[in-house]
């Protein structure tokens, strides 16, 4: 199957083995509220990568992974609190929930309110969301934790604050796969409405500096460094253009109007230029707390 974007252009979509035994779902077309997962096989059980938005999304990755295995999901490994990636998690159970702990602190406190206040913004959305129940993980970590599945060593780990406070990814050394979540989106405007963009590139720059040949992304197709570098590109351009507009003295809504992003408008979902650079006014003005500290991989 293929998605298309909105110059034509189409991209896998679907269950994707990435290496042996070791998948991502890629949902079309990649924008708000459809976001992709993943799944790692070990010899005796599974681990999923992110639940999805609405609970018809993801029995439809559960079908997809039960087409290729049988076996018994152990962990469900989140990578952020975004809804579109943890609302699908009573799908899933019984199976240990993991995150980061600031990814937890986020669902436990605001993901009731979370959640009514998804239905309301995006009603296209409500019936997939009915009968849906907060989930809040049974397990946090600070900076890293390992799992094994067999001889498979699944690094699961937090570089700091970027997209969100409490980002996660999963590393796999030997297959020389990395889901990302939405610390990288491939070809869809990324999104910093809670984020730290100087020290999401900071981040950027730890994993194209990895031992890393495939990347899921958290919104759009499967690739490697060169799709993070092409968004990294985004988010450097807007930073910087930002700051200018700033130092200047720029109301943020006159910035965001006076920013070009070249090549990136025809990125699904380029409006989100003003959410960007109202988030970057916020971190020169210092609102934004310092971000924590990241251990190394």
């Amino acid at each position: 199957m293929f998605g298309e974007w909105r110059n034509g252009e189409t991209w896998p979509v679907g269950l994707i083995e990435v290496a042996a035994n070791t998948f991502a779902y890629v949902q079309a077309p990649g924008s708000a509220g459809i976001s992709n997962a993943g799944v790692v096989l070990g010899p005796d059980r599974a681990v999923v990568v992110d639940a999805l938005t609405t609970n018809p999304m993801a029995l439809a990755f559960l079908g997809k992974l039960r087409s290729v295995t049988a076996l018994p999901i152990s962990h469900l490994l989140l990578t952020h609190h975004h809804v579109d990636h943890f609302l699908g998690i009573q799908n899933f159970l019984p199976t240990q929930v993991v995150s980061h702990e600031q990814c937890r602190d986020k669902i436990a406190r605001r993901g009731e309110a979370t959640l009514a206040n998804y239905r309301q913004a995006r009603p296209h959305f409500v019936e997939g969301l009915r009968d849906t129940r907060i989930c809040v993980p049974d397990q946090t970590f600070d900076q890293r934790l390992t799992l094994y599945l067999g001889d498979r060593e699944v690094q699961f780990f937090h570089w700091g604050y970027a997209h969100t406070r409490g980002d996660a990814m999963i590393y796999l050394p030997r297959e020389k796969v990395l889901y990302a979540g939405d610390i990288a989106f491939h070809r869809v405007t990324p999104l910093a409405h809670e984020g730290h963009i100087g020290n999401w590139l900071q981040v950027v720059d730890r994993v194209l500096a990895l031992d890393v040949e495939t990347i899921v992304p958290g919104h759009g197709p499967v690739g490697g460094k060169s799709e993070l570098e092409l968004m990294r590109g985004y988010l450097q351009r807007v930073y910087t253009a930002t700051r200018e507009c700033f130092d200047a003295g720029l109301p943020e809504e006159e910035a965001a109007a006076s920013i070009d992003v070249g090549p990136y408008r025809d990125w699904v979902d380029a409006e989100r230029l003003g959410p960007n650079v109202k988030r970057a006014y916020g971190e020169f003005r210092g609102d934004l707390a310092a971000p924590s500290a990241a251990a190394d991989c």
